[in-house]
């Protein structure tokens, strides 16, 4: 059998990652598309179940449209059967359906301990209720033949008591479990249990920010495949978010830097977002002109960022003998008894001054 593990949809999220409202409103409708996407693609793949490890939603405000809209796809694929346990994004969601009913193929795991179903010899467990102490004594126990499948939402950790978001994988170890369905880490993991089974992360489906990064999607789970093939991530996200840091020490021009910019975001697709971090020792004489290179990267991507974290490279003995105003300077504020951050913001601004340029403060 064949079955999709998805988790932190994060539905309704705000998409704070400095978009503007109408792009910000346009990435909300992808991450609901994506949903839709991600269900259609297993279907293909011949999934018959789908487990949602919950976040589904980002809070417990939700927009009726968007809820409607999840309940709608559930309906109208009768031959997937959903299975969904909280996470601690969405334990308060209002209904997804008309008056509250529930169709047929949707199984919610709520309230206090472990609910259980049999699903044509597979077993599904789950609970949202990790933090209650002995929760894992009262773990179900799969009947021989069963594959066993836990669904959770929560930190893995591999040391310590469980208790909050913790779960503690040596409480889940040795237990007849072949597959742990995880939520709650938004990249994806998969890793060895024990001798019979694994626990993964499916990560989120996209990346709502820069620290969520890479290839996103879900997880097709074969129960009918060796223990080392039954796991297959499936990239499905509209687009990808992308942390370039670019080195720019070597460059002597701004026109350097520019290329540099370049030759690392090729092969970038437009449509993606990327962040590029400026980093390494500049010469104070050469200029950088982040507004420009901004402008540059916001007309090639979907959504860019420029970081400069660029340092300057000063060399005292460069300005021992400089008769200038800028050596006199340079001289003064390495002397004094700012922090190495507070002269290198001080010299940054001065130079500016001295240029004409405009200063930031």
């Amino acid at each position: 059998m064949k079955l999709i593990h998805m988790a932190d949809l994060h539905l309704d999220a705000k998409m704070e990652t400095g978009l503007t409202a109408a792009r910000a409103r346009e990435r909300r409708a992808e991450l609901l598309t994506t949903f839709c996407r991600a269900i259609d693609a297993g279907k293909e793949q011949g999934a018959v179940a789908v487990l949602l490890a919950g976040d589904l939603f980002d809070t417990d405000r939700v927009s009726e449209s968007t809820r409607r809209s999840v309940g709608d796809v559930i309906c109208e694929h009768p031959s997937l059967h959903f299975f969904y346990v909280a996470g601690n994004h969405d334990a308060s969601v209002a209904p997804l359906f008309p008056g509250d009913v529930p169709p047929a193929n949707w199984t919610a795991f709520g309230g206090e301990g472990w609910g259980s179903v049999v699903m044509d010899g597979i077993r599904i467990s789950a609970t949202p209720d990790i933090d209650r102490p002995g929760i894992y004594d009262e773990l179900p126990i799969a009947a021989p033949g069963e594959f066993h499948i836990v669904m959770l939402h929560g930190q893995i950790v591999r040391t310590g008591a469980g208790g909050g978001e913790r779960i503690p994988l040596r409480l889940l170890q040795n237990r007849g479990i072949d597959y742990l369905a995880l939520g709650h880490e938004h990249a994806h993991r998969c890793e060895s249990l024990d001798a019979r089974g694994q626990w993964a992360y499916a990560g989120c489906p996209e990346g709502r920010g820069f620290d969520e990064c890479g290839q996103k999607g879900y997880i097709l789970l074969d129960t009918d495949a060796p223990l080392d093939a039954r796991v297959t991530f499936c990239p499905v996200a509209k687009r990808t978010l992308h942390l370039v840091e670019v080195d720019v020490s070597i460059c002597e021009t701004a026109g350097e830097i520019k290329a540099c910019i370049q030759e690392a975001v090729e092969g970038i697709a437009s449509e993606d977002m990327v962040k590029v971090v400026l980093t390494g020792g500049i010469s104070p004489d050469l200029i950088l002109d982040t507004v420009y290179l901004s402008k540059l990267l916001s007309e090639r991507f979907y959504f860019s960022r420029l970081s400069d974290e660029t340092r300057l490279a000063i060399r005292p003995e460069d300005y021992a003998t400089d008769v200038s105003l800028k050596g006199e300077f340079i001289r003064t504020v390495m002397a004094s008894r700012l922090s190495e951050e507070q002269k290198q913001r001080t010299i940054l601004c001065g130079l500016r001054a001295l240029r004409g340029e405009e200063v930031d403060v």
